[in-house]
């Protein structure tokens, strides 16, 4: 992209003139960094937020219901957006100038954009401090910094300084070498967001938070998978057991047993331990939460591959 530091230095300078008056009753908010400091910064970099073919806000990275929408996604000019599924560049999400960028439900939201979008990096900011996160995995504690943060409100650094290394920042992203995210992966608790109605297809894969993953081709799959790994890696024994559905029905039904009582108990682990697989389109997603839950698991850190 064709970058004007002498632009970009002076909106820098503006930028930090700006954040030091902000008065105590009307603090930089997200929609106020993103006007007064992100948009400017781009336009300075080349990026047009009126270009659809280089800028798209409020992005969807996911469609259906549930769906989540970042501040930015960017495209670049060798690679311009010609139809609306050309995946982006970058995606970049905005917070307010004095919001915690290191806070893990910051990182753990940027991961699931990165995913749903399939893309590997994604840019943040406060609007004073510019980050590049790379996600290589669905592993939280994997991802990496694609760059040291750039803070542009550091007086001690000179503005055209700032401005040069953020502008590599973002030369960065773009040269780097992609990892090999698919897109389509979404988190079980967003797909738990989807009415049972529209559960046609069933995903086709699903991925733990160890990085592994493994082809679903029935519903009764998402289960079976689910126990074994949780059996694996220490989290379902059978001291754990009942494990309970939640409640649905005035009996809730057990999800794992330790009695293999129709062909829709699959046995999972060497404790002979077995785990209700016949939920089918309408029950089986919810099982497999209920199933997460139980075993002390977050709904955020397991994926699925949902068919397009």
């Amino acid at each position: 992209m064709a970058v004007d530091l002498t632009q970009m230095t002076g909106i820098i300078e503006m930028v930090r003139e700006n954040i030091s008056k902000q008065p105590e009753y009307d603090k930089f908010n997200e929609a106020r960094t993103r006007e007064a400091i992100v948009a400017p910064i781009l336009r300075s970099m080349g990026w047009d937020v009126a270009d659809f073919g280089l800028v798209d806000v409020e992005y969807s990275v996911h469609g259906g219901e549930g769906a989540r929408r970042v501040d930015y996604a960017l495209w670049s000019e060798s690679a311009r957006r010609t139809v609306q599924g050309d995946k982006p560049v970058t995606l970049l999400e905005a917070k307010g100038v004095d919001e915690d960028l290191d806070a893990k439900s910051v990182i753990r939201k940027i991961r699931h954009y990165a995913f749903e979008a399939g893309v590997p990096y994604v840019i943040l900011t406060n609007g004073k401090i510019w980050q590049a996160h790379a996600f290589p995995s669905a592993v939280l504690k994997e991802h990496h910094r694609l760059h040291e943060s750039v803070d542009i409100h550091d007086d001690s650094i000179a503005p055209y300084d700032c401005a040069k290394t953020l502008a590599e920042m973002f030369d960065a992203v773009l040269a780097s070498p992609k990892y090999s995210l698919t897109s389509g992966w979404t988190p079980v608790k967003n797909y738990l967001n989807i009415k049972k109605s529209r559960r046609n297809r069933h995903p086709t894969a699903i991925r733990f938070p160890d990085g592994q993953q493994f082809e679903v081709r029935f519903w009764s799959q998402l289960m079976e998978h689910a126990g074994n790994w949780l059996c694996v890696n220490g989290h379902l024994h059978a001291g754990r057991l009942p494990v309970l559905r939640n409640s649905r029905s005035a009996q809730p039904q057990t999800l794992v047993s330790d009695e293999d009582n129709t062909a829709s108990w699959k046995e999972v682990g060497d404790e002979g331990l077995f785990v209700w697989t016949g939920g089918g389109p309408m029950y089986a997603p919810d099982d497999l939460g209920d199933l997460l839950v139980s075993c002390g698991l977050d709904q955020e850190d397991v994926y699925l591959r949902v068919p397009r």
